[in-house]
């Protein structure tokens, strides 16, 4: 048995969608059907700067053990593990494709690219959470310049990379000491870019 673990991440989810043409593989029987967790709006095209990485989780994490897989969430840490025999690695990727559109479809998930306006504000808010991380002790990439960030639709700077990195440097086969740790990350300088919103108003 396999233990397959999900780092969530809007952004990261969007573009995997997008690279499939918004069409994953959908398994025998269709995507399962998956209830949208209150406070979401179901529907309602999504924006990287206001979508909640913990509803897009929950829901996709829910789509995945409805089509028959172990699926164990960690909302704090923003991840969710599945328990999977090798063989049937392949399907566990078709479904979690599958029910990624699905939530792209539900709008938890953008379904397209973000615009220059809102990679120049995903730029200041990463400029925020850098900052939040070393006022934490936490250690902090390098900034690329915004024209690199803009250039790259925004994936040339993941300021929770060396945290992250610093965290998973530590042997952890069951992972319960990565997602405490991750958890009190996450608990101190927030993932979702809608947390940061508002203090850009403020500087």
């Amino acid at each position: 048995m396999r233990r397959v673990l999900h780092r969530f991440g809007v952004v990261a989810v969007m573009l995997a969608v997008s690279c499939t043409g918004g069409r994953g593989a959908i398994p025998a029987g269709g995507v399962p059907s998956v209830t949208v967790q209150p406070g979401s709006d179901s529907g309602q095209p999504a924006s990287v700067l206001t979508a909640d990485p913990s509803e897009a989780l929950l829901f996709v994490a829910g789509c995945v053990r409805d089509a028959g897989f172990s699926v164990t969430v960690d909302v704090g840490a923003g991840s969710w593990e599945a328990h999977v025999p090798p063989e049937q690695q392949d399907k566990l990727t078709e479904v979690v494709i599958s029910c990624s559109q699905a939530a792209t479809e539900q709008g938890l998930i953008p379904s397209s690219l973000p615009s220059r306006d809102e990679l120049e504000t995903m730029y200041a808010i990463n400029e925020l959470i850098s900052a939040c991380l070393a006022d934490h002790d936490y250690p902090t990439v390098d900034a690329p310049s915004l024209e690199q960030f803009l250039d790259s639709g925004g994936l040339t700077w993941d300021p929770f990379l060396a945290a992250l990195e610093g965290i998973w440097a530590t042997p952890d086969p069951d992972h319960a000491g990565y997602d405490t740790a991750e958890a009190q990350l996450y608990r101190s300088c927030p993932q979702a870019y809608s947390a940061w919103l508002p203090l850009l108003t403020d500087r």
